[in-house]
């Protein structure tokens, strides 16, 4: 299966079913790739590499593994659009020549 977004239920789904899950990185495979995309030469072209043991395959981390990173993503996004806010905000009343009341917290992490 090709590493992107909406591949993990299925790669539960068959690691649930008793299979070894291959991810496989799409840009390596695509440098192995022909000319020619279809689905039956790109199932070919999976089959000849796994049969030969060149499949380029990503590392599947496990379900808890994959929500902590999910969760410090969601995180690491939140606080970019906070900081943003903040910055877009401070800009705002720059613009406009008021200086507020309250002094700006700055915080780590």
């Amino acid at each position: 299966m090709e590493s992107v977004g909406f591949c993990w239920p299925w790669i539960d789904f068959i690691d649930e079913l008793g299979y070894v899950p291959l991810l496989v990185n799409p840009t390596k495979l695509k440098q192995r790739a022909e000319d020619v995309k279809t689905d039956k030469v790109d199932s070919e072209l999976l089959t000849h590499l796994t049969r030969m043991g060149w499949l380029p395959t990503c590392y599947v981390p496990d379900r808890e593994m994959r929500w902590i990173r999910n969760l410090l993503r969601h995180r690491a996004f939140r606080k970019k659009i906070s900081t943003a806010l903040k910055n877009r905000t401070r800009l705002g009343l720059r613009k406009r020549d008021i200086e507020p009341d309250w002094q700006p917290r700055y915080t780590e992490g």
